[in-house]
């Protein structure tokens, strides 16, 4: 009768296996948003890694060429020396060729992590001056819901799912998926956007009112209920 999907880019490709629109329903991945309560103290992250003052630009995933991180690494190649990339993940294939990529572009400017427990990626997040996931193909994307839960801005590329629901929101950007350039953009006006940041409340409201567990659950049972009515 129906087959829910998380997103607008999963409903496109839902589309291509010949099911209507209308049966596509979305029913997006949910958020403990309780869990963002009480955030890390600031600061702490930044004195692990010993990160000083210098603005912080994180990314927060598996290390896999389909996150598009070579991608981001470029993109901060091209940016002032006082600023900071942090890679934190596990690695999935790709840590080798990035460890290379970013010692020949950033030098000592980039921090891989490793894995983070939730509450260290809340710390990272919480610190971070701007996060980013740069993927060249994401159906969801939670990392920027759990960012935004974190009052910290985000960078999406245009291959995200989500960035279609948020990118009209502040302290949320956009750029095309796979340009460094334009990424490299998007960072400078994040980084240096205090008005962007200082609205990011109303951006987390948003995030709650739309992807709790609360929220999603309620349009479940909305979607369960029409599709048994009219099956």
């Amino acid at each position: 009768a129906a087959l829910a999907v998380v997103s607008d880019l999963e409903a496109r490709q839902a589309l291509g296996w010949g099911l209507s629109e209308n049966r596509l329903p979305r029913l997006p991945n949910p958020i403990r948003t309780e869990d963002y309560r009480v955030l890390p103290e600031a600061g702490a992250f930044r004195k692990r890694w010993g990160l000083d003052d210098r603005k912080i630009i994180l990314f927060l995933g598996r290390l896999n060429p389909i996150k598009g991180i070579d991608i981001l690494i470029r993109a901060c190649a091209g940016l002032v020396a006082s600023l900071s990339l942090v890679v934190a993940g596990p690695d999935d294939g790709q840590e080798s060729e990035l460890r290379q990529l970013a010692q020949t572009r950033l030098g000592d400017r980039v921090t891989f992590t490793g894995f983070l427990n939730h509450q260290e990626k809340m710390s990272a997040m919480t610190d971070a001056d701007v996060c980013v996931l740069p993927s060249r193909s994401e159906i969801f994307g939670m990392v920027a819901l759990e960012s935004i839960m974190c009052s910290t801005p985000i960078i999406l590329s245009s291959a995200c799912g989500l960035a279609s629901e948020l990118s009209h929101s502040a302290g949320v950007f956009e750029f095309e998926s796979e340009n460094e350039d334009d990424l490299m953009k998007k960072l400078e006006i994040a980084i240096g956007n205090d008005a962007e940041i200082s609205d990011m409340a109303t951006t987390r409201e948003q995030v709650i009112g739309q992807f709790s567990l609360e929220a999603v659950v309620r349009d479940a049972a909305s979607i369960y209920e029409r599709s048994i009515s009219e099956f």
